[in-house]
């Protein structure tokens, strides 16, 4: 009985966009006018959600990579690479074991999330 509800808790949380459990992440930059960037995101289970919650420039760049390829001589292109407007966001499935850079601007990032 306790399982079943814990489980519909869960689950309503779920649909309020509450996430219970997988990995946060949240990126910012501030400058003294405010928030220059300032970006959440979450993944569990092959799920991950993106938000571009303020950029100085209108949009959060996202560039996404597999986990395994984190060096300057890693010849990987990115699984995927989108902005945002300020205030939205974006959902993928079946996206497990990868990492992201997010930045104000369009020029991708090397896979370390250093600028090139």
């Amino acid at each position: 009985m306790i399982a079943k509800f814990t489980a519909l808790v869960v689950f309503v949380l779920s649909l309020l966009g509450v996430h219970v459990g997988g990995t946060d992440w949240s990126h910012r930059i501030t400058s003294d006018r405010g928030d220059a960037l300032y970006s959440k995101a979450w993944a569990k289970d092959g799920r991950a959600r993106f938000e571009c919650i303020e950029s100085s420039s209108g949009k959060c760049w996202y560039t996404l990579f597999r986990d395994e390829c984190d060096s300057d001589a890693c010849v990987d292109a990115p699984i995927a690479r989108f902005a945002l407007a300020r205030g939205g966001e974006r959902e993928f499935t079946g996206l497990r074991d990868f990492r992201f850079c997010v930045a104000r601007d369009a020029l991708p990032p090397r896979p370390d999330c250093r600028e090139p």
